[in-house]
């Protein structure tokens, strides 16, 4: 966030952890232990843990100065109508698109990919 402060640009494309999914952190340890040379115990990132209606507004007021924001969101935890109306807090022309496809598919459930979406929301100033 403190980065996306400070950068300048037209456009700002975000893909946080998406809330509700297994965080980078967790997956990647034993990596990150290997190529560290021990063991470290970091905390999972608020963007995989927290609710997408609490979270994203710091990331959306920490892009504010950048005038058109493409989001790139998974749908464990939220749906399309929700995260287009919380952009419209911060942007009045908002589109959205609901992309279907498979993740994981020797490791999930039937169910899971009949549900699995990606979350594509633009907004723009104007």
């Amino acid at each position: 966030l403190e980065f996306l402060r400070g950068v300048r640009g037209d456009i700002c494309y975000m893909d946080p952890p998406y809330s509700g999914t297994t965080s980078y952190e967790r997956c990647m340890a034993p990596l990150d232990d290997l190529l560290r040379g021990d063991h470290a115990d970091v905390p999972p990132s608020p963007f995989s843990t927290e609710r997408p209606e609490l979270i994203l507004p710091r990331l959306f007021e920490a892009a504010d100065h950048i005038p058109i924001w493409v989001l790139s969101y998974g749908n464990a935890r939220t749906d399309l109508s929700t995260l287009m109306d919380l952009m419209r807090h911060y942007r009045p022309h908002v589109e959205g698109r609901e992309i279907r496809y498979v993740h994981c598919s020797g490791l999930a459930s039937a169910e899971s990919r009949a549900k699995n979406q990606e979350l594509l929301v633009i907004g723009r100033n104007r």
